[in-house]
């Protein structure tokens, strides 16, 4: 029983260190990358205010044409 277990642990320990090691790994690159995104998001809300006043100021220069 012992020496079945020491075998298992031999041959699927390997695997077992590489899957620790990748799950490790992407869990924080999908932190930076969530972080980055975090980021865009933030600076792209900064700009929704300019572009509603553009987008109004091309409404009010259009809409005198369609009357």
């Amino acid at each position: 029983m012992e020496t079945e277990i020491l075998k298992l642990l031999a041959t699927q320990g390997g695997f077992a260190l590489l899957f620790s090691y990748l799950l490790f790994y992407v869990l924080k690159e999908n932190s930076k990358r969530e972080q980055r995104y975090q980021e865009i998001i933030e600076r792209f809300s900064d700009y929704l205010p300019t572009i509603e006043n553009n987008i109004n100021l091309i409404k009010e220069y259009v809409k005198p044409d369609l009357k």
